[in-house]
């Protein structure tokens, strides 16, 4: 039971009814355990907020006999660290006479959760802000994992609409006449080393059946050893613009017929 204590990761406290520290399995580096036996918990606080957190929670399973918790935050050379504390009553001969407190550092935990908490106001904004349609594909599940806002006004189409499409159905949406270059370019994305992009022009079938010219650049998402697991894609509307070239390629037809025309008729000679 005391190799049980003297190795488990929380720290494990026992304090008598004057908050004294009477154990404790293990400290913090910089820390003597044998100061810190016998002195009073409180004094391991130099932020009075959480002095006062401590301490007034202490008092409440003292006076109720109930098991509270408090979490706290501490600055410490690594940054802030997090800590969320279960105190329970430690009782003997039907009187509390001290407590018993279960300190587990949660600093990894909400790190990571205001790692993606973060990451995912910047796909809020990504999904809110951005004028460009952006999606993000994952080459094992040949499923679109992400769609942002533009992609859907651009092209019609929500990411449920997307993933009820089997990868044939998903691939006969690019004109028939762009999906060799489709592949190519497939074969080219999986071979991207980080930091890498590529561009392609093609046709989309959007969901009002009316066919989008897309411009896109695409570059390595997600790598797992080394191997690319999804991409991220972000492409311009270019319809317009291609409809305007071609304008101006059967304008320049027009002209040349008409030169050419022209060009034929001043040669030919006058009969009287």
């Amino acid at each position: 039971y005391s190799s049980l204590l003297e190795q488990a990761t929380d720290h494990i406290f026992q304090i008598d009814i004057d908050m004294n520290v009477q154990y404790i399995n293990h400290i913090h580096t910089g820390l003597n355990k044998d100061k810190i036996i016998n002195s009073n918990l409180l004094n391991l606080f130099s932020n009075e907020k959480n002095k006062y957190l401590v301490k007034s929670t202490i008092n409440k399973v003292f006076k109720t006999g109930s098991p509270q918790n408090y979490e706290i935050e501490c600055s410490s050379p690594l940054g802030l660290l997090y800590y969320s504390t279960i105190v329970s009553p430690l009782i003997k001969d039907g009187q509390i006479v001290g407590a018993n407190l279960i300190s587990r550092n949660l600093t990894e935990h909400i790190n990571m959760k205001n790692c993606l908490l973060e990451k995912q106001r910047f796909i809020d904004k990504i999904k809110i802000y951005s004028l460009n349609g952006i999606y993000i594909y994952n080459l094992s599940t040949r499923k679109n994992s992400f769609i942002n806002e533009s992609y859907q006004k651009i092209l019609g189409y929500s990411l449920s609409d997307l993933n009820s499409m089997n990868p044939t159905e998903f691939f006969a949406c690019f004109h028939p006449d762009d999906q060799n270059i489709i592949a190519e370019h497939m074969n080219i994305i999986t071979n991207l080393e980080e930091g890498q992009s590529a561009e392609i022009e093609y046709r989309f079938k959007a969901k009002s059946g009316e066919w989008k010219w897309c411009k896109s650049i695409d570059s390595g998402f997600e790598y797992h050893e080394g191997k690319l697991v999804s991409f991220i894609g972000s492409f311009i509307d270019i319809t317009e613009q291609k409809k305007i070239e071609q304008d101006l390629i059967n304008k320049n037809k027009e002209i040349q017929n008409f030169a050419h025309i022209v060009s034929h008729d001043l040669k030919t000679p006058l009969h009287n």
